[in-house]
């Protein structure tokens, strides 16, 4: 994926330059601008507010209302579908239908629609074989879906994950990813693994979903926030933890939560995505959207995320705060303890120096991830040719690219797989079902009744599994058709993904439904299993007054107070120095970013009063001490 250069502005004036500089570019627009993934991605979705319905109609009117109402001159420009754009069933042709009814004119004409009106144009796939809305999927077909976008003109993919969810997430989302760089078409790339707490999200997309669904309720609004602020280390200039769509202007979202939900959306950089009906939407809420100078913070150009830096209870002892929903409470839940069962089981298992991990060795380990993956996690498919077989498949040597001459060797009627010197013959060749980019079995040669198969710990050739039964339509959410648990199948054992970097990685998981287990991949030697992402410091998220806070381009901070606490009356919330990593005798200026107006100077700590349910957001800017 490739983005256009940053805009380059003075450090301090960045906030304010960032701002003017876009209104103006928007006002003479008449293309859309560049596709750049280096900020975070701001526009509108279809999904809080219209589900399973989007059509043409809507996105023509957003892209009237958004360009009337200034949204689109705040920076708002990708107009994203949902699910339910696509038809069930592919073309006869083997291509994505969009549904007829909803959009007579075809996406590609929409797209060049709105193209023409200065505005980017997304859309949503899923990395199993149906949406979540029972619709087309796009698993084994990756690499035509990802040429259909790019002919359509497709902006921003958003990739959900609902079926077949016991493939390991990187081996599924990565196929994707290669096969948009492929067509070489610029491309947003959102996905949603189901976990926020790996190392290689990063490594895969532009942006990432951390948490469940938000809904239009103030514990959905917390509860993400808090499960996103976990993950706030894997995020960088490019590559984003998503808290999910903005509920602002949905169900009886109020203005002060509203505030609290931009207000931490902006602080986290997460993407800015309009979830609400604009033909209805109250004037109070469309302005909340359009704050320049919180925009400018979510787009700051060091794009380094926020995060949870103290919580206090009432001054009088009441702990009673905003407490995150049940599925937030068990995903923070998980996270936490995954880090510590990796944490331990890294420290029990044997090491290479001491010889005892490399006698065990079997040919499969953890996956490496860029930018650290080494010679001995990469492998080339040399082709030798058409054999006379079954099948008439094209044979392929399994190259490993450390030794340059090993290859995978099968034995004879099934077992252990091992390397030796590649010399030809008819046990070191392979044949893969992906005649493209895609997911595949991997067949030894002579016998394509076997399958590469692994279970995380051994490599082996074995009897091949077919998928059960009467899945293809039902293989969602732990799902079951005549009685069988589809998203458990040992197939997931059997099937592999050889990546753009060279990897071969597996899509088995010892997990089901939530994949929160490092992937696995062929190699020829064994590594250390991968580290958790460092997590923030840990703060008591239950408690009512709390600061977030977090750094922009130019030594400033940017810092929002909440008061999450249920009674309705206000509070005063303080940030301490030491809670924002500034030195004692630090001065700073203070801007209150709600309110456009400059406060007085403060040193030591900073002060506001906060409503129920409400957040102040403030700009510090240290005084240059020299």
């Amino acid at each position: 994926l490739t983005h256009p250069p940053n805009m380059v502005v003075a450090p301090f004036q960045s906030l304010a330059v960032y701002a003017c500089c876009l209104c103006l570019s928007r006002a003479v627009a008449v293309k859309p601008p560049p596709v750049s993934v280096r900020r975070p991605p701001m526009g509108f979705n279809t999904w809080n507010h219209f589900h399973m319905n989007p059509n043409e109609t809507i996105f023509l009117e957003t892209a009237e209302s958004f360009a009337k109402l200034g949204l689109q001159d705040a920076g708002y420009i990708f107009l994203n579908s949902d699910d339910g754009w696509l038809s069930p069933n592919r073309s006869a042709a083997g291509d994505l239908v969009a549904m007829p009814a909803q959009f007579p004119s075809g996406i590609a004409a929409l797209t060049r629609k709105l193209h023409d009106l200065g505005f980017l144009f997304g859309i949503y796939g899923c990395a199993s074989e149906t949406t979540c809305g029972s619709r087309m999927g796009s698993l084994y077909h990756e690499s035509r879906d990802a040429k259909q976008y790019s002919r359509m003109g497709v902006d921003y993919l958003k990739f959900d994950d609902c079926g077949e969810m016991n493939l390991a997430s990187y081996a599924k989302f990565s196929v994707m990813r290669d096969a948009i760089a492929q067509t070489g078409r610029p491309m947003v790339y959102s996905f949603e693994p189901y976990t926020g707490s790996r190392i290689w999200l990063g490594t895969v997309g532009n942006s990432w979903r951390t948490g469940p669904d938000a809904t239009p309720h103030y514990s959905s609004i917390l509860g993400n926030a808090f499960v996103n602020n976990l993950a706030a280390n894997l995020a960088g200039p490019g590559h984003f933890n998503d808290a999910d769509m903005l509920e602002i202007g949905n169900g009886d979202i109020t203005l002060a939560e509203s505030r609290t939900q931009f207000s931490l959306w902006c602080l986290m950089k997460s993407p800015l995505l309009i979830g609400a009906d604009l033909q209805t939407i109250a004037p109070a809420f469309l302005e909340l959207m359009k704050n320049v100078e919180l925009i400018a913070v979510n787009q700051d150009e060091a794009a380094i995320q926020g995060t949870l830096r103290a919580a206090f209870p009432y001054a009088n002892g009441d702990v009673r705060g905003g407490v995150p929903t049940v599925a937030a409470a068990a995903a923070i839940g998980r996270i936490l303890d995954t880090a510590a069962r990796v944490d331990k089981e890294t420290a029990d298992r044997p090491t290479a120096s001491e010889g005892r991990a490399a006698a065990l060795f079997t040919g499969i380990t953890f996956c490496e991830f860029e930018p650290n993956i080494t010679a001995h996690q990469m492998w080339l498919m040399e082709s030798i040719g058409t054999e006379s077989s079954s099948n008439n498949a094209n044979q392929v040597h399994l190259v490993a690219v450390k030794q340059g001459t090993t290859c995978l060797v099968s034995t004879k009627h099934g077992g252990t797989v091992m390397m030796a010197p590649c010399d030809g013959s008819k046990q070191q060749s392979w044949i893969s079902d992906g005649a493209d980019i895609t997911i595949a079995h991997i067949h030894p040669g002579d016998d394509v009744s076997l399958c590469l198969t692994t279970n995380g710990t051994t490599l082996e050739t074995a009897a091949c599994i077919a998928k059960p039964t009467n899945c293809s339509s039902d293989w969602n959410h732990h799902s079951s058709a005549n009685g069988i648990d589809c998203t458990d199948s040992p197939r997931a054992g059997q099937l592999w993904y050889l990546n753009a970097r060279g990897q071969l990685s597996s899509t088995y998981s010892n997990q089901s439904f939530f994949d929160f287990e490092d992937p696995y991949c062929l190699a020829t030697s064994p590594g250390p299993r991968p580290m958790p992402p460092q997590l923030p410091p840990m703060v008591n998220h239950t408690l009512p007054r709390q600061v977030w806070a977090g750094p922009v381009a130019g030594g400033a901070i940017a810092v929002v107070l909440l008061n999450t606490g249920a009674e309705n009356s206000s509070v005063t919330v303080t940030a301490t120095w030491a809670n924002l990593g500034l030195g004692e005798g630090v001065t700073v200026s203070v801007r209150d970013m709600w309110a456009h107006r400059n406060l007085d100077t403060a040193s030591g700590s900073v002060s506001a009063v906060v409503g129920s349910h409400d957040a102040v957001a403030l700009l510090l800017t240290p005084h240059n001490t020299e």
